[in-house]
């Protein structure tokens, strides 16, 4: 399907208004003890944690934007059990953050400000996009995979579809660019179009799938809009303590323009209580 072309728009964001960005989460955490007369590290638990994490863009990109996240709280133990985790010793209290966002909360009340990289003294990059950046970067996908090849070369963890995918998660790709990164990353010989993949919420999305060395890496989209949509990582083959199916990472991203700063509409806030799978 790689001659399939994703189609993507964006919203329409007036004056005083804001893109949010709103990612419901699970990452996997692990913990790992020293074994044997050599002190070999050896992975005793691995856990997979919620987080919500929200953006406030303008629609200025050279302007300030606003964020806010925190941990649920939930849990899911994919190696031991959270009594033993305690009974080790492992501290599994996340800090708290004044400003977060309560589940099904309309609105954020301190997010948290970001400057602008206009101020800022480091040029932008894949993984830290300024609006310079991504005017820079070419709108063909042929030209635009070479320029991802050049600055992430393959490795068994990172290349130019980890790079995509850091710069897709800033949520300030616009619709052309995006068109292209898309149209850009079906070319690569180790990815292929999903047109029928599911997120951790539940929402119908095409996948983006590089078989990287021991998992499938998916960067989700929205088929009606060509936004970026979260990721979902799942391991392929038994290396180290984690069987093949086990769910990684996994992120849902929803998009909406609100009036106000901090505003989460209801659809967003709420319902978005989905559990990966576990092997």
């Amino acid at each position: 399907m790689s001659d399939y072309v994703i189609r993507a728009t964006d919203e329409l964001i007036g004056e005083g208004q804001y893109l949010l960005v709103s990612t419901h989460a699970w990452s996997m955490g692990f913990h790992s003890f020293l074994s044997g007369r050599d002190g070999v590290p050896e992975t005793r638990y691995a856990v997979l944690a919620e987080q919500r994490r929200d953006r406030w863009l303008p629609a200025d990109p050279a302007a300030d934007w606003f964020s806010d996240q925190r941990d649920t709280g939930r849990r899911i133990w994919v190696l031991g059990a959270e009594e033993q985790a305690h009974a080790d010793g492992i501290d599994l209290e996340q800090p708290s953050r004044t400003q977060a966002t309560q589940p099904g909360q309309a609105h954020s009340e301190h997010p948290t400000r970001h400057r602008a990289a206009a101020v800022e003294p480091h040029a932008g990059s894949w993984q830290q996009p300024d609006h310079r950046f991504l005017a820079e970067l070419p709108r063909e996908p042929h030209p635009l995979l070479r320029r991802l090849q050049h600055d992430s070369p393959d490795t068994p963890f990172s290349g130019p579809f980890t790079s995509a995918a850091d710069l897709l998660r800033s949520g300030r790709v616009p619709a052309e660019l995006r068109e292209a990164i898309y149209q850009a990353l079906v070319q690569l010989d180790d990815v292929e179009l999903i047109d029928q993949a599911t997120d951790v919420d539940g929402h119908t999305r095409l996948a983006l799938r590089w078989h990287s060395p021991h998992r499938d890496r998916d960067l989700l989209v929205d088929p009606d809009t060509g936004h970026y949509a979260g990721e979902h990582d799942t391991v392929t083959s038994d290396t180290g303590r984690l069987p093949a199916g086990t769910t990684a990472a996994t992120t849902s991203v929803l998009t909406a323009v609100v009036d106000h700063l901090g505003d989460i509409p209801t659809a967003i806030g709420t319902r978005r209580s989905g559990v990966p799978r576990t092997g």
